[in-house]
């Protein structure tokens, strides 16, 4: 009896799913899954087909469930989804699978369980994605996709409109002409690709861009949750090694990433190892990165470019009505151990192919330039290593030095990025900038390498006599230079209170005739800036600068009483406060007044950081060792 009480329902849901569309429709239920089984149909009663594509074909219900055992291989696989909303779910139970069709409890489950291979597919994609499609790959491996010249997709060729969505699952060595892992166009509406935990696109290539996404149209990039890796991708010949994207396409980078790997890691490309975007005629291309986990920053590292932008690659493009604009924002993120001939940590490009108006590249970190980050976006918890632009470095494909910088920001191209420490990167300059609007402030150089300039701010050749920079609240300190002064400048330079501690090098050169306008600055060679009251040769008292450890060097400022005498950095409480809610780089206020220190012309300190007063402090005093009046 109890055999015969369910077999109407499942004559319902198998006979309605393969033989009678109308009575499949009729028992469509949002309430009740709907669910199709993949495996060995004459050994196994239970399954409702042989194959993925016939379970796909007889899917009529939305929001199916297509449980794919491993009662079968699955090789030679290309498969085509039109207009479905199905979850694709691999199972390591049998079809009947002990009263469930899928695993007892899926929380548990790290890695896929089922592999669908493209090998011998007929050099097509594993699965092709068409129309208004909603697709969720569950558990499962696409491995051995790819194609010829024009393809698209290795892994999955997504062209419509809807998501795609992956859990737990991994596409791997795949390879196309564009997305050697994911080609994701948004057509015909909207289209969000999202990387739920356990996500992996490791291992593919495109011939031309996007090694392991592409990314095109109404398209938009969630990764954003834990256990998330792009790595290992490349695109020899193109943009984009981990991923590309092209206008009005955006993504949205938060994921902490795998373990101890970042969520975009170790990819290469020509342009753009770990990114790259691509304005495309009016539709701009936009990316974002930001930190998710406060414990454990988002971050893009161990990535390189065989010509320019070892992590990030941005080109606008130009029209006479209709520029695009290339935007990157990055928030509470680490990019860093990324190398490439040219702007191993960002290089932004101008468009030199059309005289009208002008589409521009802009790099923003820390700034909000773009507006309102996604949903889930958080600060670093303190302590937590954040902020950090560490590491990279201009050398070629053979390891050889090149004449790089870290960041270029080329022609039409804008820098704005504040609160970021750069420290033992090695090239030409730190950030080489030329003919736009650019500023830096709270930011720290130190214990760098290059052979000229640690700032280069020039003309670029345009001689439009168009360009400006502002620098703030800076310390450049301890830096290795064959030659050049800190700073040069060809344009317009406002630099503000900051700290020049480069004992053997002018602070400033000039080419051409800029204007300058520098006040409350300290250098240990003042030549250069202008002779007047709030401008000091002097040398800083931190930390801990000289330590043997360079990691462990200290760039804040100390003050500390022994004796009842106070000894202090000559930069604490030097300049005006400025009005507003103005944090430094370790996210404390500027404009604290430490009581001990006399004041220069105000209470804020140079540089980077703002020492915190411990008030308490001065009537503890005691004979022996210094104490310290600031945290």
């Amino acid at each position: 009896m109890g055999a015969r009480a369910r077999l109407p329902l499942l004559v319902l849901l198998v006979g309605c799913g393969a033989a009678a569309p109308s009575c499949a429709m009729a028992a469509c239920s949002p309430f009740t899954p709907h669910t199709r089984s993949v495996g060995n149909k004459a050994a196994d009663p239970d399954c409702t087909d042989d194959t993925i594509q016939s379970a796909i074909d007889n899917a009529i219900c939305p929001n199916t469930i297509i449980v794919i055992t491993k009662e079968r291989s699955y090789t030679a696989q290309h498969l085509s989804v039109q207009d479905k909303s199905i979850t694709l779910s691999g199972s390591a139970a049998a079809c009947g699978g002990g009263g469930t069709t899928r695993p007892d409890d899926i929380d548990t489950i790290t890695a896929p369980i089922v592999t669908l291979d493209g090998t011998g597919n007929g050099g097509t994609s594993v699965i092709a994605v068409r129309g208004n499609s909603n697709v969720t790959l569950q558990f499962l491996e696409l491995t051995h996709g790819g194609g010829g010249s024009g393809s698209h997709g290795g892994g999955v060729d997504f062209q419509g409109a809807g998501s795609l969505t992956l859990d737990t699952s991994t596409i791997d060595l795949n390879s196309a002409d564009f997305g050697g892992g994911i080609e994701f166009s948004g057509v015909g509406g909207a289209a969000t690709l999202t990387l739920k935990p356990y996500s992996v696109i490791e291992s593919n290539k495109a011939n031309t861009n996007g090694g392991g996404i592409n990314l095109e149209g109404t398209a938009t990039l969630n990764a954003t949750q834990p256990f998330t890796l792009i790595g290992f991708n490349h695109a020899p010949n193109g943009q984009g090694g981990g991923i590309a994207v092209a206008g009005p396409a955006e993504a949205d980078i938060g994921s902490p990433g795998y373990a101890d790997l970042p969520v975009i890691n170790g990819n290469d490309a020509v342009l753009g190892g770990g990114m790259s975007f691509l304005g495309v005629d009016a539709s701009n291309a936009n990316g974002n990165v930001f930190t998710t986990d406060p414990l454990h920053p988002v971050a893009i590292a161990g990535n390189f470019a065989s010509e320019f932008g070892g992590a990030i690659y941005a080109k606008p493009h130009s029209s006479f009505s209709q520029p695009a604009d290339a935007n990157i924002c990055v928030e509470n993120a680490r990019i860093d151990g990324n190398a490439a001939p040219e702007g191993s940590i960002a290089y932004l490009d101008y468009d030199s192919t059309f005289i009208g108006d002008v589409g521009i590249s802009r790099f923003a970190f820390n700034d909000g330039l773009c507006g309102s980050l996604p949903p889930g976006s958080v600060a670093c918890a303190g302590g937590v290593t954040c902020n950090t632009l560490n590491d990279n470095r201009a050398v070629d494909a053979a390891n050889h030095a090149t004449a790089g910088s870290m960041i270029l920001a080329n022609g039409d191209a804008q820098a704005r990025m504040f609160r970021f420490s750069m420290r033992n990167n090695s090239g030409l300059h730190a950030l080489r900038l030329l003919n736009e609007e650019h500023a830096i402030g709270k930011c720290l150089i130190a214990d760098n390498a290059f052979t000229n300039e640690t700032i280069s701010i020039e003309d670029g050749g345009f001689n439009d006599g168009f360009g400006l920079a502002t620098i703030d609240s800076c310390t450049i300190a301890n830096n290795l230079h064959n030659s050049g002064s800190v700073i040069h400048t060809e344009l317009q330079l406002t630099l503000t209170n900051s700290i020049l501690d480069q004992p053997v090098m002018s602070a400033l050169s000039l080419g051409g005739t800029p204007t300058v306008s520098a006040h409350f600055v300290m250098a240990a060679d003042p030549t250069g800036l202008p002779v007047q009251e709030d401008i000091v040769k002097a040398e800083p008292l931190f930390v801990d600068s000289t330590n043997a450890n360079v990691a462990q060097r200290n760039y804040h400022q100390g003050a500390v009483i022994q004796n009842g005498d106070v000894t202090s950095s000559f930069a604490i409480d030097y300049a005006p406060p400025v009005p507003g809610n103005d944090l430094d780089l370790d996210g404390n206020p500027y404009d604290q007044d430490v009581p001990a220190v006399p004041d220069h012309l105000g209470v804020r300190d140079l540089g980077c950081y703002e020492m915190q007063p411990i008030t308490d402090r001065i009537f503890a005093d005691a004979l022996g060792d210094p104490i310290s009046l600031v945290q």
